[in-house]
């Protein structure tokens, strides 16, 4: 047959066999033909070997040997894929120095961390107002909220029946009466310090009430004007009421320094100062300037305040050192905090940690004693680390000294760093009274102090400054309502300080002729008659059925009158002449 016959037979063969239906296996049917053939159908080689593998154990020797032959092989092997066991191996060199400089970052970044106190920053606030008040910034009226931030430059207003309460970033407060306006001039934190401060204020109008604490530092200051006078206060209530005609400053805790072009007057508590164009007015308080209503509420608002500044502090410490009161105290360093000191380079560097390490010690161990609950072994195991941290501070000391002998600048930095110190945990402390669970930490600061003074004369400014403290903390007793015996006592510690103070100028006024004795001759005597000042309250108090209304302090002393040649206000035979200032 030949082909051209052949193709068109084949397409109808295709086209009948294209015709048959395909066959059809039920689902049963499929199920069995598929299970038998997977049933007859072989292993898989990787079946028969993992059976064998399993079924043969070699002996120890024999696995050490296949051991050394396979890293035989591997060793004289040329590898050329790369992986970790290549780098290391042939890398040496680099690895080790990737290595060291990891380990030399770490280590700058660990011994570098913080391990002392770490004090929050505070603000000054609008703490409170009521009625018409308001708040000028860049000469437009801001909407206010109770402990919005009051910055330089802002200017505080009160109306008819407004009240507006500043609290300063240093702890102090001024409370605005109605119709009275200040300006916020400065608001300074030298080098961003905890402990210094200064402050000032202009009381453009009105009556402004101001309570000043926790101010330690030499030129730290809280500073108000008025007209052309201005008040100065390291610690002291008082009270600055501008009229047209007068300015007048009473004082009500410890002191403030009065300026004016025509006198300059420390005045004490228990006295005032009324100032105006021709003349300077100094005198005693009388018994209505304590009765009138704006004093006796602030002076009721001060110990609500007062309170609240030394739970403020209590729980700024806690957070500093990361402890609570109820927590279980541990003093010593931590396994990190002692890896630090340990890894820290160069002696300087090393004490400089020791120090952070005490000082964290001695704030915590400050907070335990502030637990009602603490035991008598726990209070003598606080006390005793506050101890050790005067230890360390006097190491510290010796240090600086011997460094001294190559290296002036760097040891007067380093004493800087242990001044500041010292002057943090003296403002920390400066509330505490005699019958508070912290003034055994304040007592250390002192003797700190005293230890660490370079000269006479530092001994002498030391001694008075103290002296003056312990005045004012019997002052603060009394005024508080606290143990008066024991605030008799404080006073006459107070007054001991004072007098060894004056023996030490009186000895050393023998043989020198410096201008800075006849100015500690003046300050002794001017603290002694702030004891007489505190003692009169002391024996008021005493005198009165109910102790808890304190009445004004009121001398006998003569009429005061005016110098003509001068304009100055004296009291007897005791001129103030503008010239002595």
């Amino acid at each position: 047959m030949k082909q051209e016959q052949i193709d068109p037979e084949m397409e109808k063969l295709g086209e009948l066999i294209r015709q048959v239906k395909k066959p059809a296996l039920s689902d049963e049917r499929k199920n069995l033909l598929k299970s038998q053939i997977i049933k007859n159908a072989p292993k898989p080689l990787f079946v028969y070997l993992k059976d064998i593998v399993a079924s043969v154990v070699l002996s120890p020797e024999r696995k050490a040997m296949l051991k050394e032959r396979i890293l035989t092989a591997v060793e004289g092997h040329s590898q050329k894929s790369f992986f970790w066991s290549n780098f290391f191996m042939f890398q040496k060199k680099f690895v080790s120095s990737m290595l060291v400089f990891a380990i030399g970052l770490g280590f700058f970044s660990f011994t570098s961390a913080d391990v002392g106190v770490v004090h929050a920053d505070t603000f000054t606030t609008l703490s409170d107002f009521n009625g018409d008040v308001v708040v000028e910034r860049d000469g437009k009226n801001i909407e206010l909220e109770r402990g919005m931030r009051i910055f330089e430059k802002d200017t505080v207003r009160t109306g008819e029946n407004g009240f507006a309460s500043i609290a300063f970033f240093d702890d102090s407060v001024s409370r605005l009466s109605s119709e009275t306006e200040v300006s916020v001039d400065q608001l300074v934190r030298p080098d961003d310090s905890y402990s210094k401060s200064y402050v000032e204020i202009s009381l453009e109008s009105g009556e402004m009430w101001s309570r000043v604490v926790n101010l330690v530092e030499d030129n730290s200051a809280f500073v108000v004007r008025a007209d052309d006078a201005k008040t100065v206060a390291k610690k002291a209530a008082f009270n600055v009421l501008v009229e047209p005609d007068v300015v007048e400053v009473e004082v009500f805790n410890h002191e403030v320094k009065f300026e004016s072009p025509m006198v300059r007057e420390t005045v004490v508590s228990g006295r005032k100062v009324e100032s105006t164009d021709s003349k300077v007015v100094v005198r005693d308080l009388d018994e209505g300037d304590r009765d009138v209503a704006w004093i006796k509420e602030n002076l009721d608002n001060d110990k609500v305040y007062l309170t609240e500044v030394e739970e403020r502090l209590l729980a700024a410490k806690m957070e500093s050192v990361g402890v609570d009161v109820n927590d279980d105290f541990d003093y010593k360093a931590s396994l990190t905090e002692e890896a630090i000191v340990f890894l820290t380079l160069g002696d300087v560097k090393k004490k400089k940690k020791e120090l952070d390490l005490a000082e964290k010690a001695f704030v915590s161990a400050e907070v335990r004693l502030n637990d009602p609950n603490v035991t008598e072994d726990e209070r003598v195991e606080a006390e005793a680390v506050i101890v050790s941290f005067k230890s360390t501070v006097q190491e510290f000391d010796d240090f600086v000294n011997e460094v001294r002998t190559t290296d002036v600048d760097y040891a007067d930095e380093l004493e800087n760093y242990v001044d500041d110190k010292i002057s943090n945990q003296k403002k920390n402390l400066s509330l505490a009274l005699p019958d508070d669970a912290s003034y055994f930490a304040k007592s250390v600061i002192g003797e700190i102090e005293i230890d660490s003074v370079d000269d006479e004369e530092e001994l002498i400014e030391k001694r008075t400054e103290q002296g003056l403290s312990k005045i004012a903390e019997a002052e603060d007793m009394v005024d508080q309502g606290g143990d008066i015996e024991m605030a008799k006592d404080v006073l006459e510690e107070g007054k001991g300080e004072v007098e060894i103070a004056a023996e030490l100028v009186e000895n050393i006024g023998a043989v020198s002729e410096k201008e800075v004795i006849r100015e500690f001759e003046q300050e002794v005597e001017k603290n002694l008659d702030r004891a007489d000042s505190v003692q009169d309250k002391v024996d008021v108090i005493e005198g009165v059925v109910n102790p808890v209304v304190i009445p004004t302090v009121k001398r006998q002393s003569p009429e005061v009158k005016v110098d003509e040649a001068y304009g100055v206000a004296v009291e007897g035979n005791r001129p103030l002449d503008p010239l002595l200032y």
